[in-house]
């Protein structure tokens, strides 16, 4: 089931999410999610800042249970890497973050394109 509640999920859904902590423990994310969490333009590496605590928990222990294959990711989100606080706390911190409204808005090229599908 896509969404079964097991493992850590729901541990990490449950516990009180520190920003600060998770500002910490997000540092090692930022080589490739960004300082600001805003990820690449392109969905290389998607934008985490202002995401919803829950899907960010939901996402990162999908992960971490093996559930989403994220071979990029495996390193970083299995659970002898990351605690289920850890989890809670980096959710706290993302989702604080703000994001401009310029962010991700491309150069316009295929606005006609874009029309007609």
């Amino acid at each position: 089931m896509w969404n079964e509640r097991r493992g850590e999920k729901p541990l990490a859904l449950q516990a009180k999410g520190d920003p600060l902590l998770g500002a910490i423990a997000f540092a090692v994310c930022q080589g490739c999610h960004g300082m600001e969490a805003l990820g690449e333009v392109d969905g290389t590496y998607p934008r985490l800042a202002g995401q919803h605590a829950s899907v960010l928990i939901k996402q990162l222990a999908d992960v971490g249970a093996g559930i989403r294959d994220n071979r990029k990711m495996y390193p970083f989100a299995e659970e002898h890497v990351v605690t289920t606080q850890e989890l809670a706390d980096i959710a706290a911190y993302l989702s604080a973050l703000s994001v401009t409204e310029e962010h991700g808005i491309g150069p316009g090229t295929d606005l006609e394109r874009g029309r007609s599908l």
